[in-house]
């Protein structure tokens, strides 16, 4: 194990404390444990209005019924949301930032695998408070994202004015937070659109949901998929990437489908 999570137990309730291997900060229950210093605290009360007031509620903006995120209020029931309050601004590297990311994703890893009841509603945030400058979040984001990706998780970039549209609406802005952070979690079906964009990406997802993606999507995936090739379909020889020692023993069975063949590709079969 690469963090150090060490269990105590109380009278109400199993408190797992999780340090980073690198760079020895702590995460804590959101809702739980205030910071002792001043700005941490003044920062957690933020992200607490934050996450309860608006990512725990419906917004008209949004373009579906239900909370901008259904998974948060889970979260906190489940004491599953932890954050770290990293201090600094101009001082502030993207090599910081990138350990604190890192230790992270090894401590998520330790906390989530193999995967088990309320593995969903994991989370562990980073907050960068005093940060002014977000286009460091956004180097992390884009350094880490594939790390992530291929383990099955993903790594999401909030801050202040943050740009990216969402799912169910171009002009809805869900990662317009008001403080500077990188969160990590598991992986889920609706995150498509978020990985169509690479093909390692797009592997680690097919490879993760496979046959148990909603039909609709994977009707999407495949006319997104045939429209890549539609004008050279017939180069049936150029198509072909598998060769005849692939399936030289048993054949896949039709019900493991496009999750069968990811599976025997990952372990380095296909």
């Amino acid at each position: 194990m690469n963090g150090a999570i060490c269990q105590s137990r109380s009278k109400v309730m199993a408190v797992r404390r999780l340090v980073g291997a690198r760079t020895r900060v702590e995460w804590t229950d959101t809702f739980d444990d205030l910071p002792e210093a001043e700005s941490p605290l003044l920062a957690a009360t933020i992200l607490r209005v934050w996450a309860l007031d608006y990512l725990a509620r419906p917004n008209g903006e949004l373009g579906r019924d239900g909370p901008v995120c259904p998974y948060v209020k889970p979260a906190i029931a489940h004491h599953a949301l932890r954050s770290v309050f990293i201090s600094g601004d101009t001082e502030l590297s993207v090599e910081r930032m990138c350990a604190v990311v890192d230790d992270a994703v090894d401590l998520f890893l330790a906390l989530t695998r193999p995967e088990g009841a309320g593995a969903q509603q994991q989370a562990l945030l980073v907050v960068f408070p005093d940060l002014t400058d977000f286009t460091r979040v956004d180097a992390v984001h884009a350094a880490r994202k594939g790390k992530c990706v291929a383990a099955g998780m993903m790594l999401g970039q909030f801050y202040p004015g943050c740009g990216q549209p969402g799912l169910w609406s171009k002009d809805f802005r869900p990662l317009d937070a008001p403080l500077p952070m990188l969160v990590v979690r598991n992986m889920m079906p609706s995150d498509y659109p978020f990985l169509v964009g690479n093909s390692e990406w797009l592997f680690a997802y097919m490879s993760r949901f496979g046959r148990a993606l909603p039909v609709k999507l994977r009707r999407s995936i495949a006319e997104h998929l045939h429209s890549a090739v539609a004008d050279n379909a017939d180069a049936i020889t150029e198509h072909r990437v598998h060769s005849i020692e692939d399936f030289a023993g048993p054949r896949p069975e039709s019900a493991g489908g496009v999750g069968t063949v990811a599976r025997m590709r990952r372990s380095g079969d296909a």
